[in-house]
């Protein structure tokens, strides 16, 4: 057993790996490019970042994706790396390559962050070190209370409703009580502000916007409240039967509720007159939790925890509280898996 990163020789290898291991992604290759090619802070678009194991017949049976991302806290911007699509082949798990694929990228890829693993992956990743710091939570408001019933009957009956999208769904402007919220396709200028100096949150330079959210516009919708830096993002997504519009990304003040108020509403008034079921968010932050809840969203399916090996101090209360990291759909690869 050998233990390589990645380079530009493996990468149809890795390509047709990712096809067995996840047979439910729909795109591997596109996923591929999108998540560890194309984001601006991987500088050598050749060889992304990743780490694989070979058994003696040089087989790929494992691999150790990372993507770099950058975070603030206590007023900082610092580098850093998110670990993805982490993966051994059943046979080999208790060969140890899995052990030594997380060390490998756990301390050679600092400071280290993931979202979402598995427990077994959990586990190493605690035994190396990291450290658990929150947990990114699912919740849902359906339209109607007869929306669970569309879950059963599509998954007895097998119907998908797909459509393109039209400015039906995604108007250019969303009018909630006496603010707006425009729906922006380019952006030239951007002068994001991190914020609370308190919080760990992944930033959201002009680069990462136009990468993340503005590159792919058929899939993902934009919108700013006019004169301010509260945003969110939203796409359709055909989720456990149901046809959903989640809100992927935003941003909304923590200090205040009205923000994150205000763009719940807007995100509620585009399924409002569709045939979307519902809405799906996540949060990581109790004080999100408390006004998803207060508008009627429930919280549902398994924490998706937050681990980190980032020099940060942080106090057990802090965690129990969820009050110290502010993360979403969009960091790491959660939404992508989702």
């Amino acid at each position: 057993m050998k233990l390589l990163k990645l380079t530009s020789t493996q990468i149809n290898e890795l390509l047709e790996f990712n096809k067995i291991i996840f047979p439910d992604r729909a795109n591997v290759k596109e996923h591929f490019q999108f998540l560890y090619v194309e984001n601006p802070l991987v500088q050598d678009k050749s060889n992304p970042h990743g780490l694989l194991t070979f058994n003696d017949s040089n087989e790929i049976i494992g691999q150790f994706m990372l993507t770099p991302a950058e975070f603030y806290y206590n007023g900082q911007l610092s580098k850093c790396f998110f670990g993805c699509d982490y993966y051994v082949l059943k046979d080999y798990r208790h060969s140890g390559a899995g052990a030594l694929l997380a060390m490998k990228a756990i301390y050679g890829y600092k400071p280290y962050f993931t979202i979402g693993a598995s427990e077994d992956a959990k586990k190493i990743s605690l035994s190396l070190k990291t450290n658990y710091i929150g947990d990114l939570n699912k919740f849902i408001k359906v339209k109607n209370i007869f929306t669970p019933f569309k879950i059963l009957l599509r998954k007895i009956t097998g119907q998908k409703i797909h459509g393109k999208s039209t400015t039906k769904y995604f108007p250019e402007t969303i009018k909630v009580d006496a603010h707006s919220f425009k729906l922006l396709r380019s952006i030239i200028k951007w002068d994001y502000q991190f914020t609370d100096k308190k919080y760990i949150e992944f930033s959201r330079t002009l680069e990462f916007i136009k990468w993340r959210f503005l590159s792919r516009p058929d899939t993902y919708y934009f919108y700013q409240m006019e004169g301010t830096n509260c945003f969110f993002v939203c796409r359709e997504l055909f989720w456990h039967g149901l046809n959903l519009l989640a809100l992927v990304d935003f941003r909304a003040s923590t200090k205040e509720s009205t923000d994150f108020s205000l763009l719940l509403k807007a995100s509620q008034k585009i399924i409002a007159t569709t045939k979307l079921d519902g809405l799906l968010t996540m949060s990581s932050l109790s004080v999100f939790d408390r006004i998803l809840q207060k508008n009627g969203f429930i919280k549902i399916g398994r924490p998706q925890p937050i681990l980190t090996n980032a020099p940060v101090e942080i106090s057990p209360p802090q965690i129990e509280n969820r009050d110290i990291i502010f993360a979403t759909m969009a960091d790491c690869d959660i939404e992508l898996n989702i």
